[in-house]
């Protein structure tokens, strides 16, 4: 029997905004990773989400973000690997969490850049709040008993702020999705995303 896993994406671009209901960035581990089992999302569709029983990877994206829409969209970034993740058990979700962000937004959001995935629409910062990003863009797999298996960059597409590579060479989301979901240990479990 194959385990199921679950990528989750979150919204923003340099910081998150100020009136977000997001605890101040800290260095223990997230509470999530006891309870994220228990916790229900909510799809831009309406529909609910259980994370149970599954491995979760969350990534914090921004609205008005153009970093953000280009690590989802098109086919690169989180996009590039979504029928990847898809083909070995991993449900790839995004999630917007900032409370000055309406639903059709959000759906604008999530359709522009044609994402291949659902996303999650965090109104009131239940997620954020558990998952306390440092930055937006940050991913976070957890898996199948709520463990952290990996935080930090989706890859490692900028050098720095407005400096993108020439071409991607570290897939970090992606890549600890799948060894996370193999119920393996990540190499590299932290990575600093760039914000």
């Amino acid at each position: 029997m194959k385990l199921a896993a679950t990528v989750l994406a979150v919204s923003g671009c340099l910081a998150l905004p100020a009136t977000a209901a997001v605890p101040p960035p800290h260095s223990a581990p997230s509470p999530v990773v006891s309870t994220l089992r228990f916790v229900l999302g909510l799809d831009l569709a309406g529909k609910v989400v259980r994370f149970e029983g599954k491995t979760i990877a969350l990534v914090v994206l921004g609205t008005e973000c153009p970093i953000a829409r280009k690590a989802i969209g098109g086919d690169t970034g989180v996009n590039a690997g979504a029928d990847k993740l898809a083909a070995d058990n991993v449900e790839l979700f995004g999630v917007i969490s900032d409370p000055t962000v309406t639903r059709g937004a959000a759906v604008d959001f999530a359709r522009a850049p044609g994402v291949k995935f659902p996303v999650l629409f965090d109104a009131i910062g239940e997620l954020a709040t558990l998952l306390a990003p440092e930055r937006i863009r940050e991913a976070f797999v957890y898996n199948f008993t709520g463990s952290l298996g990996y935080r930090g960059r989706i890859n490692n597409a900028y050098v720095a702020l407005g400096q993108p590579r020439a071409s991607v060479t570290e897939e970090n989301l992606l890549d600890a999705a799948l060894v996370v979901v193999r119920q393996e240990l990540v190499k590299v479990d932290k990575t600093e995303p760039l914000g």
